[in-house]
């Protein structure tokens, strides 16, 4: 079963963060929730988890679209 991965802003931070959120690709379960990040060290994460460069720009970008 493949996964899906979400950016989602942390509402009410003083410095802008953010979460990422894994989801079986049916949506049936969360499989991970990260801790909140500044958006480098979210960049960094997805990057060494693989995601290229133009996926998270779309996803920080949808994030702050929120």
């Amino acid at each position: 079963m493949s996964e899906i991965t979400f950016v989602a802003p942390v509402k009410g931070s003083e410095e802008e963060r953010f979460i990422f959120i894994t989801m079986a690709s049916d949506f049936s379960r969360i499989i991970h929730t990260s801790d909140a990040m500044t958006e480098e060290t979210l960049r960094a994460t997805l990057r060494k988890a693989g995601m290229p460069e133009h996926d998270i720009d779309q996803k920080v970008e949808a994030a702050r679209a929120v």
